[in-house]
């Protein structure tokens, strides 16, 4: 019995484009799961504009919470639970950011597993797009586009998501 560290992963795509199956993500967590030595599970998270946010961030929180009752046999035998991190990049960073915030509320209960950190890989947070302003491939627009599209409705760039 291997007992590998846990990566639970969440994609980027600005809450709206890409998928766990997306080449670029297969890629980046094939590369990281062999240089790390550990398993790394997806979060396939519901992409927005249907629905918007929160619908991402209760994926994550659904994921953390079915790895306490799973019984599949390559995370049972493979992993070791206490070693777990949960890790997202760009949207994916922020949707990790808020489903380990919520998981405090309730960490006991997902027991054997234990978080050990959070890794936030190039993350989208409001107040970023100083940094990016003269990025070809992440525009201003852009970058509106993908909150207008992943807030909840009538909400502004000012919301807490």
């Amino acid at each position: 019995m291997l007992n590998l560290c846990l990566i639970v992963y969440i994609h980027g795509g600005g809450f709206v484009f890409t998928s766990a199956a997306s080449t670029i993500n297969q890629d980046f967590c094939v590369k990281l799961a062999a240089d790390l030595s550990a398993v790394i599970i997806f979060v396939d998270y519901h992409l927005a504009p249907e629905p918007h946010l929160p619908a991402a961030y209760d994926d994550a929180i659904e994921t953390l919470k079915w790895l306490k009752t799973t019984q599949e046999l390559w995370l049972t035998q493979f992993c070791d639970f206490s070693c777990c991190f949960v890790v997202g990049t760009s949207a994916g960073a922020n949707i990790a950011y808020h489903a380990r915030l919520h998981a405090t509320q309730f960490i006991d209960d997902l027991q054997p597993l234990k978080i050990k950190g959070l890794i936030l890989h190039h993350q989208f947070f409001r107040g970023l797009e100083i940094e990016l302003i003269k990025d070809p491939f992440l525009t201003l627009f852009g970058i509106d586009f993908t909150w207008e599209l992943a807030l909840p409705i009538n909400s502004d760039r000012d919301h807490e998501y």
